[in-house]
């Protein structure tokens, strides 16, 4: 069990939730449910990650986390200085300093997350074989990029939140990967992006990309930020949140 939850998964935002379903469909990932309360909304899976898509007008990006007990969460949140900016009774959001929404919420039936395989969890000598990639088109969930203007500073606040860093590089800047076990987050010390981002990787990207474009999607872009592989792009979804895919 992680230090947030038992369980998680990437909450988006949209106002189109028919047209981010098509999109999601054809980055390979399938619908493990819909419903209809308090908004319409939609899971899905594609055995990297797990994303709950939620129409009810609002644009954002966020982990929400699943528990049966607070526990001493709450006081711990309160010592460390976490702004509970929704404070229901089963039910807690605050927000991270990189703007990344939190929502801790208390169940007594904590909804499954499932063997996910992520570019950590598959290894380098695992990704390199195609047919072990859980994705058939984006290949497998890398990170949650996240950019700082202080590395240190923030990689301190997710360590408090559970996480640990098992990565850092300082080329082409500063950076770090995080992981509390559930999820992967990249913290990156630089200018060449301005949001929180999915991203994924691939051996294949160039490839895919043309598959891609082939079936329809046309909301992809170059990336040009700083160092990274030749082939790299952007894709933007109908919620107009962006997916680095990355040459692996």
């Amino acid at each position: 069990m992680a230090y947030l939850g038992e369980s998680s998964q990437l909450t988006i935002g949209t106002s189109k939730l028919k047209d981010s379903i098509e999109l999601y469909l054809k980055l390979g990932f399938r619908i493990v449910k819909m419903g209809q309360t308090p908004y319409p909304w939609c899971k899905l899976t594609d055995d990297s990650l797990l994303i709950f898509l939620n129409q009810n007008g609002s644009h954002y990006l966020g982990y929400s986390y699943f528990m049966k007990d607070w526990g001493t969460l709450m006081e711990d949140l309160e010592k460390m200085g976490a702004e509970i900016v929704q404070n229901l009774p089963n039910e807690k959001v605050f927000f991270t300093p990189q703007d990344l929404l939190i929502t801790l919420v208390k169940s007594d039936s904590v909804p499954p997350q499932g063997d996910l395989q992520d570019y950590v969890s598959l290894g380098e000598e695992g990704f390199k074989i195609r047919e072990n990639l859980p994705n058939a088109i984006l290949g497998a969930f890398g990170e949650l990029a996240c950019p700082t203007q202080q590395l240190d500073v923030d990689s301190l606040f997710y360590q408090k939140l559970g996480f640990k860093e098992i990565y850092r590089n300082d080329k082409p800047y500063n950076w770090c990967i995080l992981s509390d076990g559930l999820n992967v987050i990249g913290l990156h010390e630089t200018t060449d992006f301005q949001e929180n981002t999915i991203t994924y990787f691939a051996p294949d990207v160039a490839e895919q990309v043309q598959a891609l474009e082939a079936i329809g999607v046309d909301r992809i872009s170059e990336f040009t930020g700083t160092g990274g592989n030749e082939n790299n792009v952007c894709i933007t979804t109908a919620e107009n949140q962006t997916i680095f895919f990355f040459k692996a």
